[in-house]
């Protein structure tokens, strides 16, 4: 019944000093990669640090800079609070400049409940 004459053939076995070789190779090859890790990731650190410090020096520059163009600001917008007052009292005593003040969205103080008027545009 069995039939002892075609053995099925073993496979060879490996030689061990072949896969310890590569073994060995992608060790070195693993390492290699992490020091080139450590040293990208080094140079990138230190190429954010001299952007901080180029930016903050910008920044303290442009300080006060900043700060005179808000106060300008903050003086035009008073400037301007007080022109769309000004409009609405003209519109009180002529009537035929409503149409003006409706076009840009100005409402009389007495319409909105005492707030004050507001110079926003009609989209």
């Amino acid at each position: 019944m069995d039939n002892l004459d075609n053995p099925v053939p073993t496979p060879l076995a490996p030689d061990t000093s072949d896969l310890q070789a590569q073994c060995d190779s992608l060790h070195q090859l693993v390492v290699s990669i992490l020091v080139l890790l450590i040293v990208v990731s080094g140079t990138f650190t230190i190429y954010l640090l001299r952007q901080y410090r180029s930016a903050s020096t910008d920044l303290a520059m442009a300080e006060p800079q900043v700060k005179a163009e808000m106060a300008q600001f903050s003086k035009l917008d008073n400037f301007m609070n007080d022109f769309v007052h000004q409009l609405v009292e003209y519109d009180r005593t002529h009537a035929d400049f409503s149409p003006i003040l409706n076009k840009y969205g100005i409402k009389p103080a007495g319409a909105a409940a005492g707030a004050t008027p507001s110079a926003a545009p009609k989209k």
